[in-house]
């Protein structure tokens, strides 16, 4: 538990480095690696607290965090090489993976309303962007597909809330925390939205969602 929390503790500073050198786009390289050093110590911490409390859940949510590492790498690239469509397809490809891991680790709570609920308000969500005219071209099915998945992935943690366990608790901040990052970089990629404020806050709502899932697994 110790070494998991210390591996955690480590993504603050670095997450400080990375988003200096996101802003400043001048050392590709740097930025890439520092990104994937954060998400590695993230799946580092729930490896290690796996070993110790091993469970079906937790190799669940251990599944998401190294498929969302794959993401990361991807939607990285996305950034300093924008004319390759195809690292935002694998990111999206990855991230929707990673969200069905997480959404099995508390399979039990997803039920037909539930499935009813997110398919809605995906639908709404895919809505929104095109109002506000970001024209998603041919990512829009891989795009609500990922919104569907994101948004059961809420759904079934908030649905889980009645039990009132600090993992339903951490599980419904970390589902949240991540459609607000993705809302944001949403306007990064397609809004020219890529400012300090809009990418400071990205990375760091979507670091602390993952550190949250990844908590459950020590807990």
């Amino acid at each position: 538990m110790t070494l998991s929390i210390i591996a955690l503790a480590m993504c603050a500073p670095l997450t400080m480095a990375y988003i200096w050198q996101r802003i400043k786009k001048t050392d590709v390289a740097s930025a890439i690696m520092l990104k994937a050093l954060i998400s590695l110590l993230v799946v580092l911490a729930a490896v290690l607290a796996v070993v110790n409390n091993f469970g079906r859940e937790n190799i669940y949510i251990l599944g998401g965090l190294i498929c969302c590492l794959v993401g990361d790498i991807l939607l990285e690239n996305k950034v300093f090489y924008p004319a390759e469509g195809r690292y935002l397809f694998g990111g999206l490809s990855a991230f929707s993976i990673g969200h069905v891991f997480y959404i099995l680790s508390i399979g039990e709570y997803v039920t037909t309303i539930v499935t009813i609920i997110a398919a809605a308000v995906s639908c709404f969500l895919i809505a929104v962007t095109w109002f506000l005219g970001i024209r998603l071209k041919n990512l829009t099915f891989s795009a609500t597909i990922y919104a569907f998945v994101i948004t059961l992935f809420i759904a079934t943690a908030i649905n889980g809330l009645a039990f009132s366990s600090p993992r339903m608790i951490l599980l419904s901040v970390g589902s949240i925390l991540f459609v607000l990052s993705d809302s944001l970089l949403t306007l990064i990629y397609f809004k020219d939205c890529d400012t300090p404020p809009f990418v400071a806050a990205n990375y760091v709502l979507y670091i602390i969602a993952q550190i949250c899932i990844c908590v459950t697994t020590i807990i």
